[in-house]
């Protein structure tokens, strides 16, 4: 996310709902990608916003552009 982008804070609201939701099934961070550049670079991030999706600390998918809260669920519920 970076601060400036509107879909990046349109997405938030979403973001925090489902990590609400998802208690216990799935953890959220989000992730300022102009305070911590280095993350951007070492997912390969140039576009925002970007979702990575993570199992047993492996990046097993990314989604980019802006999705809703239904759509992100729908992705979510493919690694659970």
């Amino acid at each position: 996310m970076t601060p400036w982008s509107g879909p990046c804070r349109m997405m938030t609201v979403s973001i925090n709902t489902l990590a609400t939701d998802y208690i216990g099934r799935a953890t959220f961070a989000q992730v300022n990608l102009e305070a911590v550049p280095a993350i951007a670079e070492q997912f390969g991030i140039a576009t925002v916003p970007t979702l990575l999706f993570f199992k047993k600390n492996r990046l097993v998918h990314t989604v980019i552009g802006l999705r809703t809260q239904a759509e992100i669920a729908n992705e979510l519920e493919e690694f659970l």
